[in-house]
């Protein structure tokens, strides 16, 4: 684990599970391989996103769930946005990767990957 991101251990208190996908069936419907578990220390921890909208004719304001993301502190190296990543205990179906970053130090060691994941629906 880099430098940097052991100063963020102490907040990265969830187990996070990445699984590959290994196939996909003849609709595209994935199948996934092993789960790599990712414990604290070199854990993660997950946040979400929220957004304020207007809903109905009264005009009233509502809060509404966007999207979440997911902080893993180590390097998932041959992470694709076809795989799942999620907190342990979470329950299939689990959100579409989104996008993934995977900042590096100055000394072009990855620090940590963010997983930012579609709409949250467990």
């Amino acid at each position: 684990m880099a430098a940097f991101a052991s100063d963020f251990a102490d907040l990265c208190v969830q187990t996070i599970v990445w699984q590959k996908v290994a196939s996909r069936d003849e609709f595209g419907k994935p199948t996934y391989g092993p789960a790599q578990v990712y414990a604290p220390p070199t854990g993660g921890r997950r946040s979400y996103s929220m957004r304020r909208v207007a809903s109905g004719a009264a005009g009233q304001v509502v809060d509404t769930l966007s999207d979440s993301q997911i902080l893993v502190l180590a390097d998932l190296a041959g992470l694709s946005l076809d795989d799942a990543v999620y907190v342990l205990g979470d329950v299939a179906p689990f959100p579409t990767i989104l996008s993934i970053q995977k900042p590096i130090d100055e000394t072009g060691q990855v620090v940590y990957t963010k997983v930012m994941l579609g709409r949250f629906t467990g």
